[in-house]
């Protein structure tokens, strides 16, 4: 790998940790001790680890429960289990949540220093599949945008072919007419539309051999296009690791300005990160197959909650939702990622004066409409219909952490299940947003 691993230890037993952490640190390992599952989830909000050793039993949070909040967050980081007592049962659960591995107490260091480097190898090898698909969608996007200009132009070489034809049949009606010398004209005007005819027939062979090409080579856009993504990830990670060393080992020797330079570049190169991670997922929102099931919205919005709950708590904001709502038919993890989004904008963009978030529902006959209101700033009226574009941010967020993809990604949700989502000015202040989704949606 082009760069240090950083490894997180979580175990309750402070002597176990203290002996991984030796034995590790002598392989090339940036490692990370916590002692209990509440400080480890409190550290990966903050911080990303390529991998984590984790023990199943802790007093206050347990292993699972780790395993869990990183499933919930959708954070890609490879998880060992260390146990010792493990059961059957609590290794298939670990291992249906995409634990890699588990070890069981005491293990042998050999067999955990090659499970180690086995997962590792694999994330590389995850990796260099994700740089693939990146460039290979860049490629495909190049190619249709191609295509549509190409189909354009052939639009509207028809649209004059059409127009010749029609003044061939008038020309024909004027030679029933005028017979002689109308016959010679529309002889030649007759050439002169076999010429652009056979010219189309040769723009149309081509432009169906290009689509055949784009047919074959679809996949393989896709995944040099993930690859771009990656190799970004890449120099950004270098950068924050590089910084944060030279942080950590010359911060004495730096002057104030110097400090504030180093904290500027973590915070941008953190930034950067956080960035392709919300491409990939707008990536995923477009191309991910979704698997439309029945959900029970008010777990979705439950679980929705707890996840904001400290949030709501520190700011006083009060919860609102109807009593019962109707099975939905939708992408479980789509419906999780469209009422994060919009929970998360309302409570980065409603200001100090935020105090309700309110989730709305009704039915008709063929659509289900979930709304999410709050009485927070609001938006410019001219801000509504185009909040939902990639990348765009309004001059008042200018100030707010964030990627402009997060209402994009809920956009191309909303599409993909055949529906729609729009934003309305409050009743008396603040935002709602809206999402319809079908009844009987497509798969």
């Amino acid at each position: 790998m082009s760069y240090t691993p950083h490894i997180l230890i979580v175990d309750d037993d402070v002597s176990l940790c203290n002996s991984l952490k030796g034995f590790l640190s002598n392989r090339d390992y940036e490692i990370t001790t916590v002692h209990g599952g509440e400080e480890a989830i409190d550290l990966l909000k903050k911080n990303n680890f390529d991998l984590i050793l984790l023990d199943m039993m802790m007093p206050d949070v347990s292993g699972p429960e780790v395993i869990d909040y990183l499933d919930t967050e959708q954070l890609k980081t490879i998880v060992i289990v260390m146990t010792g007592y493990p059961s059957t049962d609590s290794v298939v659960e670990s291992l249906r949540k995409g634990v890699y591995d588990y070890l069981r107490k005491p293990f042998d260091l050999q067999e955990l220093e090659t499970t180690i480097g086995n997962a590792l190898a694999k994330k590389e090898l995850e990796d260099d599949r994700k740089r693939t698909a990146e460039a290979l969608q860049k490629a495909h996007d190049e190619l249709e945008r191609r295509v549509e200009e190409r189909t354009a132009e052939l639009i509207k070489a028809n649209e004059q072919l059409r127009r010749e034809i029609e003044r061939g049949n008038q020309a024909e009606e004027e030679l029933r007419k005028a017979h002689g010398d109308l016959e010679i004209r529309v002889l030649e005007r007759t050439s002169e539309l076999a010429k652009a005819n056979d010219e189309l027939r040769t723009e149309i062979a081509r432009r169906e051999t290009i689509e055949e090409a784009l047919r074959n080579s679809s996949e393989k856009l896709k995944f040099f296009a993930y690859s771009v993504i990656h190799d970004l990830r890449s120099p950004a990670v270098g950068i924050y690791g590089l910084t944060r060393l030279l942080h950590k080992h010359y911060k004495d020797s730096l002057d104030e300005k110097g400090k504030n330079y180093c904290d500027q570049i973590l915070k941008v190169s953190e930034h950067v990160a956080t960035l392709i991670e919300k491409i990939n997922i707008y990536i995923a929102a477009k191309e991910a197959p979704i698997n439309i099931e029945e959900i029970n919205a008010k777990e979705i919005l439950q679980i929705i909650r707890d996840e904001f709950s400290p949030q709501l708590t520190i700011r006083q904001i009060e919860w609102f939702e109807p009593e019962t709502i109707a099975v939905i038919k939708a992408d479980r993890v789509s419906m999780l990622r469209v009422f994060r989004n919009f929970v998360d904008n309302a409570l980065k963009y409603g200001g100090d004066d935020l105090s309700t978030i309110s989730i709305g529902y009704k039915e008709s006959k063929e659509l289900q409409t979930f709304s999410i209101s709050d009485n927070g700033a609001g938006m410019r009226s001219g801000d509504y219909k185009k909040i939902f574009t990639a990348f765009l941010r309004n001059d008042t967020s200018r100030s707010i952490e964030g990627a402009g993809l997060g209402l994009a990604i809920v956009r191309e949700i909303a599409e993909r299940h055949n529906g729609r989502v729009w934003a309305e000015p409050g009743k008396v202040r603040g935002t709602t947003f809206f999402i319809s989704l079908p009844k009987n949606p497509r798969s």
